[in-house]
């Protein structure tokens, strides 16, 4: 009974010691992030561990932390708007950590024309925005006719 006994002590503290070595298989992603042409920092850039749920945001000075990530290669999205979306490999040591730059380009933003149309009615008192009113004399105003010489 002793020897059991002893067995079930060796194996709960073999268990025991393993559950370090269990958490040693993730490591850190430790990086910035750069507009490409200028190499200033950028602010507010989401970064992504594809395939996961890990991410995080720059900070204004354009640097970003992910912790817990698995050690392996993985590959780094990054998404900005006015940005072209960029991607970066990066391999994860366990207990690591990796240090990566992102440089993105900058990407024009077309934006579509808007029309705004309003119809119905409500009392003054219930619209919380901003109203304007134009009466038919007011709206028919063109342009004055320049004058004949």
């Amino acid at each position: 009974m002793a020897a059991v006994r002893n067995l079930c002590r060796a194996v709960a503290a073999i268990a025991v010691m393993a559950l370090p070595l269990a958490a040693q298989d993730v490591g850190n992603i430790r990086g910035s992030v750069v507009d490409s042409a200028t190499k200033q920092p950028l602010p507010n850039v989401n970064v992504v561990v594809e395939g996961s749920q890990r991410g995080a945001v720059t900070r204004t000075d354009g640097t970003f932390d992910i912790t817990g990530t698995p050690a392996g290669a993985h590959t780094l999205r990054a998404r900005r708007i006015g940005y072209h979306t960029m991607t970066a490999a990066v391999t994860v040591s366990s207990g690591g950590t990796a240090n990566v730059e992102i440089g993105m380009a900058p990407q024009a933003a077309v934006l579509t024309e808007m029309v705004v149309t309003g119809y119905g009615q409500q009392r003054r008192e219930a619209i919380t925005g901003s109203i304007a009113t134009v009466d038919a004399k007011e709206a028919n105003v063109g342009v004055w006719p320049t004058p004949r010489r």
